[in-house]
């Protein structure tokens, strides 16, 4: 009878080897605020998002666009795939491309393209610095 009684204690969670499911409430209670959100943007591909003085823009294939105002044009269109994206602290823009050159909308840098070094050919995440430096992070190429 003993081996049947420990199955069955373990079974419904009676041992203190088993492992139980906290109750869902509390920090735990599930969060559906993003289920609840209405659509600001439908875009077919949207990537990054980040802040600058043109508002929050989102990457879309090689596009920038304008969050707050959909129906505008783009904040700016590239031949290549946007594949990163950061706010500036001047309120541009930088932006990474999946063939490895570095575009600025907006602010003091606007309308100027970089090149990286050969090393760098899968941009994946860029950050700014407060002192003006632009972190680059190298993924592994596709």
């Amino acid at each position: 009878m003993k081996p049947l009684k420990k199955a069955l204690d373990r079974w419904l969670g009676r041992n203190e080897a088993s492992i139980t499911t906290p109750p869902m409430d509390g920090a735990f209670r599930p969060n559906d605020l993003l289920d609840a959100a209405s659509a600001v943007l439908d875009t077919p591909a949207p990537d990054d998002l980040a802040v600058t003085s043109m508002g929050t823009v989102v990457s879309s294939d090689g596009r920038l666009l304008r969050v707050d105002n959909p129906e505008d044009a783009p904040a700016a269109s590239f031949d290549a795939e946007i594949s990163a994206l950061a706010g500036l602290p001047d309120g541009g823009a930088a932006v990474g491309l999946v063939d490895g050159r570095i575009a600025f909308v907006g602010g003091l840098y606007d309308g100027k393209t970089i090149a990286i070094n050969a090393e760098v050919s899968c941009i994946t995440a860029l950050a700014a610095m407060r002192d003006g430096a632009l972190l680059v992070a190298n993924g592994s190429p596709p």
